[in-house]
C-alpha cells in the first residue's frame, strides 16, 4: 500500500509509535518524492511519501540512470 500524505517524515513516526516496525527511512528519492516504508503489527507493508518536486520524465530517467552506474 502506498500512502501520499504531507510530511512523510511525520507519519512514519506515527506509525512507529502506534506499533509498526521501520523498513526504509524516508529519504529523498530520484523520482521526486520523499518516501520510506514501515510494516504494521499484523505484517502489511507501507509506502509513506509525499511529493518534493515535480520531475520530468527525462530528468527522471536521467536521474536514474546516475544512480544505477553508481551501485555498480
Amino acid at each position: 500500500m502506498h500512502l501520499h500524505v504531507d510530511d512523510a517524515d511525520a507519519w512514519i513516526a506515527r506509525a512507529l509509535a502506534a506499533g509498526a516496525e521501520l523498513e526504509r527511512e524516508a529519504a529523498d528519492q530520484f523520482y521526486g518524492e520523499r518516501s520510506g516504508s514501515v510494516r504494521d503489527p499484523f505484517g502489511h507493508r507501507w509506502n509513506i511519501g509525499h511529493s518534493i518536486e515535480e520531475v520530468t520524465a527525462e530528468e527522471m530517467q536521467r536521474r536514474y540512470d546516475a544512480m544505477m552506474s553508481q551501485s555498480k
